[in-house]
């Protein structure tokens, strides 16, 4: 028995041994290890807003971490049981439901098979205000996206005293034009003013014999006097044709020595007048100019038939703006903000590229945190067929009581911003342009209106859609879509308004040439204009019988920029 017992006692020390020596190392090789990072900083946040953050728990252990996860409102763990398989890190989201500005601190607390605590913080500003002046949306504080502006229709108001009936199309608010009452007295004449409406004047205005030769004015307010203007004073639309002042009338004047052109700035170069960058363009409902030249006695002078276009024309536009692929300068030159009446200046338009190396679309319009550079472009200049670098678009313009116009309709060609096969040139006739800049100089805002001819429409697509295989593209959808059941409004060779349709069912265009070309044909028949290239049905609408075109305004937003190289454009 003795010896049993002392057996007994050799085993329990031999346990005991292996339990405290080498066992102790086995055990260590199963321990549980939890790497965590110290803190988790939001970035800045907003009262009403819900912001997430992510911490990630690595298990380096060689055992599987079952974990609890807790904190303290306002934030929130979005996990509360972990489970971390060995070598494994899960990434566990973490919720702020900012509530009251003010930094923030507190912890996000684990417990179970490891003990760890991450510090969290953030600083929560004042909620933000979601307003983005549009009466056509519905200003929303999304919890979780921020502001959103979902589209609305019905009635709105667009604040403007001269437009009535207003409803929302397509996000916009558009109203119909109040044609003013006409006026018969002398000294007077009526105008609509967008903060009042339809007003009389009686001033020199109201004496305007449309003679820039001859100085009106209103005698004691009831009578008008027309005295010759001051001999050789310029005169004339600004056609760089100079012109002078002659016994009361406007008469061409010959070119004084070294004088290239009658307009202030069109021989500047990039750089030298007020430059701006568009930073939003879109298919404008509500504003209208005169482009075919057909305004009589009130009709027939808002051309603007692409306001009909989807909604998406002018989301693939701002799309294109915001990755960069349509930068476009604006710039005013000769321009005094000073003087009442500017009647000599000049408005350029660019194709513009990014002065940053690399590109880098974020910052194209405004300062980025941390940044110290905004809106500086290179100015490409277009190299026209005779060997002149010019702008894309160059206006003869003037300017009164801080709006900015062109004075007469030119011709302009532009080119898409893509290297060949993609590098199609569209025209556009009769454009014009009218702008106002921010009187502060931190912006502009305006209008481009002219003719889009069917022979650029149906030339871009075949560019897009028939030679490059890009038929799901924009613009080539956009064409196919929009002016599929958008018909030419502007009748150029006056014989009727053409006609071009796109078959959704075969994906054929076809073209019909105005109702007055066949004196033959039945009233109201139109001829059949077959495509100049057999299989390539868009090519129809390069005809020559094809002329007519679409009536369209742009409207853009535009902030100061700065124009700090140029470069040819060599397609």
């Amino acid at each position: 028995m003795r010896s049993t017992a002392g057996g007994y006692f050799i085993l329990a020390w031999a346990f005991s041994t292996i339990a405290t020596g080498c066992g102790s190392s086995a055990l260590q090789a199963l321990e549980a290890r939890l790497s965590t990072p110290e803190r988790l900083a939001f970035e800045p946040a907003f009262v009403g807003r819900i912001h997430t953050a992510s911490v990630a728990l690595e298990n380096r252990g060689s055992v599987p971490l079952v974990l609890k996860l807790s904190t303290d409102s306002p934030f929130r763990a979005a996990l509360v049981d972990v489970t971390i398989a060995v070598h494994r890190t899960e990434t566990v989201p973490v919720e702020l439901h900012a509530a009251q500005e003010g930094p923030l601190r507190s912890e996000l607390r684990i417990t179970g098979d490891a003990n760890a605590s991450v510090v969290l913080t953030a600083d929560v500003l004042p909620k933000p205000v979601c307003d983005d002046e549009n009466p056509c949306t519905d200003d929303v504080l999304d919890p979780r996206a921020g502001c959103i502006f979902p589209t609305r229709e019905g009635e709105c108001d667009d604040s403007n005293a001269c437009t009535s009936h207003e409803r929302c199309v397509e996000g916009r608010c558009k109203g119909q034009t109040i044609e003013c009452p006409s006026v018969f007295e002398p000294c007077s004449r009526s105008v609509c003013i967008p903060a009042e409406g339809c007003v009389v004047l009686r001033e020199d205005a109201g004496c305007d014999d449309s003679n820039s030769c001859t100085e009106d004015r209103c005698v004691d307010g009831t009578q008008c006097e027309h005295a010759p203007a001051r001999e050789g004073m310029g005169c004339g639309e600004g056609d760089c044709t100079p012109k002078s002042c002659e016994d009361g009338a406007c008469r061409v004047a010959e070119l004084s020595s070294g004088s290239t052109c009658a307009h202030d700035g069109w021989n500047e170069p990039a750089g030298v007048g007020q430059v701006y960058a568009v930073s939003d363009l879109w298919f404008d409902p509500t504003h209208e100019l005169d482009i075919d030249g057909d305004c009589r006695t009130g009709l027939n002078c808002n051309d603007n038939v692409l306001a009909g276009l989807p909604g998406s024309a002018s989301e693939a536009l701002y799309t294109r703006l915001s990755n960069g692929e349509l930068r476009t300068l604006v710039e005013v030159v000769g321009y005094d903000q000073s003087a009442p009446l500017d009647s000599s200046l000049t408005v350029k338009v660019y194709r513009a590229e990014d002065s940053d190396e690399p590109a880098d679309p974020t910052n194209d319009f405004e300062l980025l945190p941390g940044e110290s550079t905004c809106c500086e472009f290179l100015a490409v200049h277009q190299l026209e067929a005779n060997g002149e670098v010019r702008p894309t678009i160059q206006f003869p313009a003037r300017a009164e009581a801080g709006i900015v116009e062109s004075t007469s309709p030119i011709q302009a060609r532009f080119r898409s911003p893509y290297d060949p096969p993609l590098a199609v040139e569209v025209e556009l006739v009769r454009a014009q342009i009218r702008l106002r800049p921010d009187p502060t100089g931190v912006g502009a805002s305006g209008v481009l209106a002219g003719a889009l001819p069917i022979a650029a429409v149906t030339g871009a697509y075949e560019a897009w859609c028939d030679s490059t295989d890009q038929c799901d593209e924009w613009p080539a959808r956009v064409l196919s879509e929009g002016w599929s059941w958008i018909q030419p409004d502007l009748d150029l060779d006056g014989d009727g308004l053409e006609r071009i349709e796109y078959d959704f069912a075969d994906g054929a265009w076809r073209c019909y040439d105005g109702p007055r070309s066949c004196e033959s044909c039945a009233p109201g028949s139109m001829t059949t204009i077959l495509p100049i290239r057999g299989r390539d049905s868009a090519s129809c609408g390069q005809r020559p019988e094809m002329a007519d075109a679409w009536s369209m305004t742009l409207g853009f937003h535009a902030v100061k920029a700065s124009i700090v190289g140029e470069r040819r454009n060599p397609f």
